[in-house]
């Protein structure tokens, strides 16, 4: 006779996480219904260096995302933090004031919008437009000296200006005519 099997307490399969299966998980987590229990406070605020002070960043350590975010139970830190001590956000995303993102302090963090997270990215020059984007081919003045090139914009002269350039036609005629490359003076 083996170990008595741990049943999901919504729907009575054997339990993973958080005392659900693993469909019951998955639909929480989605949710947003999954809050931190009492006991993952500790292990969460003992990985923050709170050493600046209450008005300084408090960074968490460990490994971090691609985007630079540290994560504790499978949810980025800020988050996290937020969560703790608001609970869920009610406009579905947290913010940072200071735009340091391992800082889980949570007088750094304010919630918003996603489009409020969008463009405070853009205004701080966070995003990854023109040069800083992984597959451009034009740096932003290879992209200026186009729209001169292409001052009165007509085909012939694009093909010829995409050849300078080694991107397409279409590329430099969208150039020029603002349908790309937009936001740049």
């Amino acid at each position: 006779m083996g170990k008595p099997k741990l049943l999901c307490t919504v729907c009575d399969k054997p339990r993973c996480a958080w005392g659900l299966c693993r469909s019951c998980y998955r639909k929480a987590r989605r949710r947003g219904e999954l809050l931190p229990v009492r006991n993952d406070q500790s292990a969460f605020w003992n990985r923050v260096d709170k050493s600046g002070g209450p008005d300084s960043c408090w960074p968490m350590s460990g490994a971090l995302d691609r985007d630079g975010y540290a994560s504790f139970a499978n949810v980025r830190a800020p988050r996290y933090a937020w969560i703790l001590v608001y609970g869920e956000a009610p406009n579905g995303s947290v913010l940072h004031l200071c735009d340091n993102p391992t800082c889980v302090n949570p007088a750094h963090l304010q919630d918003g919008t996603q489009m409020e997270n969008i463009h405070q990215m853009i205004d701080r020059n966070r995003s990854h437009r023109g040069s800083k984007h992984y597959v451009t081919k034009l740096s932003e003045e290879q992209v200026r000296e186009i729209r001169m090139y292409m001052s009165d914009p007509y085909i012939g002269l694009a093909k010829a200006v995409a050849d300078m350039y080694g991107v397409s036609r279409d590329t430099v005629y969208f150039i020029a005519t603002r349908r790309t490359w937009a936001w740049l003076d």
